[in-house]
Parts: structure tokens; C-alpha cells; sequence
């Protein structure tokens, strides 16, 4: 069976992976203005918004949730 994230209500839900979700944080380091580094958790919630934002920007196309949930995960955690 193929594993999909899910557009509905406008939101993206996270891929069955077999990865947990449901609570799954990955932290990451940002730069603080201080020149230190702070942690921020990326949540399924945090990945969902940016997937949806770039799913809209490519003008919504049909089939490729998956696709936008991986980008917006892997630009989350290189702090893009």
C-alpha cells in the first residue's frame, strides 16, 4: 500500500511512514542574535503549515502531499 500525507481543510497531515508522528519532535539549533544557539522542536503541526505553504505556492497540484511534507521537513531542519 502506498504511504501518503493527507490534504484535507486545507491542512496536510503527516505521511504513514512507520516513523512515530504523534508527538514526534526533532530539535534543532538556530543561531541567536547573541551568537549562542537555541534549540526549536519541529512539530508535525510546524511541518504541516510549511508543507501547505509550499504546496499553495506551486499552485496546488493533486498527488504530491508526500513530496511537499518531505521538502517542508527537510527545509525546517536546515532553518530555511
Amino acid at each position: 500500500m502506498k504511504k501518503t500525507a493527507k490534504i484535507k481543510n486545507n491542512a496536510i497531515s503527516a505521511p504513514n511512514t512507520g516513523k512515530p508522528q504523534a508527538g514526534a519532535v526533532t530539535v534543532i539549533n538556530q543561531p541567536t542574535p547573541e551568537g549562542g544557539s537555541a534549540s526549536r522542536p519541529i512539530t508535525p503541526d510546524l511541518i504541516a503549515s510549511r508543507a501547505y505553504t509550499l504546496w499553495e505556492q506551486a499552485g496546488r497540484p493533486p498527488g504530491r502531499d508526500v513530496e511537499y511534507w518531505l521538502k517542508a521537513e527537510a527545509q525546517l531542519k536546515q532553518g530555511s
